[in-house]
């Protein structure tokens, strides 16, 4: 009996050795799969599984076809409104070059679709009609020019005297230019006085005893009140200061809100105490006008002192004339000013903070870097495509030409 149980689970033995020999094999060729729960539901669904994957890149090609359809729209609409615009500076030149001939109805045509209606000439501004490919009416704007702006406003910084009254390498505080343009400077051509005042200004007897040692002998004007916010109407176009102007700090930059260029004329110096910042797509120009003799400031302090030299002559006033004042003789050296702005000084500049000025420099002398302090980065971004525009108060040289054209939404 013992033996007959001992060779029965001997055969036991050998039959299952065979079966996970087999089972072995079989897994090692790829016959048996492994059994686990993805695999199962994979083998279970894979109709439903296949079909989501299609329609989920089906999906996507349909996304893909939509922004293609999109991105094609745009560019056409994009095309239509260069033809359109490119139809109406041609029409502005057009019309310049046949001036003084009756106004008519031009229907001159550019690219293959755009088409002129109309051209008006009202109040040395050109208003244009543009029939659109899609048959769409589109009306442009802009100012009919007497000449060119004088070219010194189409560069970052232009010096009669270069950089003569500063000290240290030019490299270590002048930024954004190599060296400055050497001329020609701009001629004033200033229209007849203007009666309206400018917005924000006030006289300030005070204010010279607080920021210089012997105060001015011209009258003095602030400019900028709370809001900090100046907004001229469109029809002054040169504003005259008669005395020094002083912007002095406040908490927020001084900001002029153009619908027109604006020139300011200061008949004396210019003190700049904070930034200015201009919206509305018109330029912003102030000008330090000089009158008689001024000097050379070395140390900022806003007083004439043994070994300043002079410029120009006759006598000057205790404060020179004609000078720009980047920065108040007082004021705190570190505080940086960005100006949104041309700056014109027929006196000395004098730099006395770090200034970051995106318009045009043009002084009549030289630049005078007063404190070790001081740095002036020229960035020009708004520096002026004098082809294109007007600085009112400047003369013109040139043909009559079309400004900017500006859609009118």
């Amino acid at each position: 009996m013992p033996d007959r149980r001992l060779a029965t689970a001997r055969r036991r033995g050998r039959r299952q050795g065979s079966f996970a020999g087999r089972t072995a094999l079989a897994a090692m060729v790829g016959v048996v799969r492994p059994r686990g729960a993805p695999v199962r539901l994979f083998r279970d669904h894979a109709i439903p599984l296949g079909a989501a994957v299609s329609i989920a890149l089906l999906a996507l090609a349909v996304f893909d076809a939509v922004r293609g359809l999109h991105q094609a729209r745009q560019q056409r609409a994009s095309l239509a409104a260069l033809r359109a615009e490119l139809a109406a500076e041609e029409a502005a030149f057009q019309a310049l070059r046949d001036r003084g001939e009756p106004v008519r109805m031009l229907r001159t045509s550019w690219g293959p679709t755009a088409r002129v209606e109309r051209v008006r000439d009202i109040d040395e501004r050109l208003e244009i009609t543009v029939l659109s490919p899609r048959e769409a009416t589109v009306r442009f704007t802009c100012e009919s020019l007497r000449g060119a702006a004088p070219a010194c406003f189409g560069h970052a910084l232009t010096l009669a005297e270069g950089l003569a009254g500063t000290e240290g390498e030019a490299d270590e505080w002048l930024r954004g230019v190599a060296r400055p343009q050497l001329g020609p400077l701009p001629q004033l051509a200033l229209p007849a006085p203007v009666k309206l005042p400018l917005p924000g200004l006030t006289v300030d007897r005070e204010v010279a005893f607080l920021h210089l040692p012997a105060g001015t002998d011209r009258a003095d004007y602030r400019l900028g009140e709370p809001p900090d916010v100046i907004a001229p109407p469109p029809h002054l176009q040169v504003a005259e200061v008669p005395g020094n102007l002083w912007i002095l700090p406040g908490a927020r930059a001084l900001r002029f809100d153009l619908r027109a260029p604006l020139t300011i004329v200061v008949r004396g110096n210019v003190y700049l105490g904070r930034s200015i910042r201009v919206t509305g797509g018109a330029p912003l120009t102030i000008v330090a006008l000089r009158s008689s003799a001024t000097y050379r400031d070395l140390d900022g302090d806003g007083a004439h002192r043994k070994g300043e030299p002079m410029l120009g002559t006759g006598a000057a006033t205790v404060e020179g004339d004609g000078s720009l004042y980047l920065g108040l003789p007082r004021g705190s050296p570190r505080v940086t000013h960005s100006v949104d702005a041309h700056l014109v000084a027929t006196g000395e500049i004098h730099l006395l903070v770090p200034v970051v000025l995106h318009g045009a420099l043009v002084g009549s002398h030289g630049l005078t870097r007063c404190r070790k302090e001081a740095t002036l980065t020229l960035t020009g971004r708004l520096v002026a495509d004098v082809n294109r525009v007007r600085i009112p108060g400047f003369a013109t040289t040139g043909s009559p030409r079309p400004g900017r054209v500006r859609r009118v939404e």
